[in-house]
């Protein structure tokens, strides 16, 4: 019994070794907030946050992968490029807006490489609330009503429509009148005969 006591404390501290990784890097920030965006807003309805780090090890170290938690996020990776102790790194993650209104929350889990075959995963994550692109909204701090681009553009389309429906329904009248005037006086020119 009390052997099976010592493997078993001598088996937890060794997993409990193994499962602490040797910090790495060190991130400027590990959470970006976009805050209130509109849907489509930025580059192809695309943002991007970018997280900067730095290599507090001793010795360079690799960005060896970045997965991001679902297929809205997209991080960007060199893995080719060391970053030596001290140096600096970047790793842009972007949002795709598009048809994905409401609040979201994103994490990309980063893994590091050392020298030595020594991995570390770190952490990060992006959040904000993308606003559909054709809802009005209250702005909290000025109070102000705004009302987005593609709303307005479509409120400038809807009149013009009205306005050519108008036309069009006017030449039809126009047309239907010059034809009864021309069905009278066809009828005034066989009468004369």
């Amino acid at each position: 019994m009390r052997k099976l006591f010592l493997l078993s404390v001598v088996a937890l501290l060794s997993v409990s070794l193994f499962a602490q990784q040797k910090k790495m890097v060190e991130f400027d920030k590990s959470i970006h907030d976009f805050g209130k965006i509109v849907e489509g807003q930025g580059n192809g309805g695309k943002v991007t946050a970018v997280f900067k780090f730095t290599n507090i090890g001793t010795t360079p170290i690799f960005v060896e992968s970045a997965r991001a938690s679902c297929g809205c996020t997209t991080p960007s990776v060199d893995s080719s490029k060391p970053i030596a102790p001290g140096g600096t790194g970047e790793i842009p993650v972007t949002y795709n807006t598009i048809g994905r209104p409401g609040t979201f929350n994103k994490s990309v889990t980063v893994t590091f490489k050392n020298a030595s075959g020594e991995t570390t995963s770190e952490n990060i994550f992006i959040r904000g609330e993308v606003t559909p692109q054709n809802q009005v909204t209250l702005d909290d701090d000025s109070k102000t009503l705004s009302i987005q681009k593609e709303a307005s553009i479509n409120k400038v389309d809807i009149k013009k429509n009205e306005a050519d429906s108008k036309s069009n329904n006017n030449t039809k009248a126009d047309v239907k009148a010059k034809k009864g005037k021309k069905a009278k006086n066809k009828d005034k020119s066989q009468n004369k005969k």
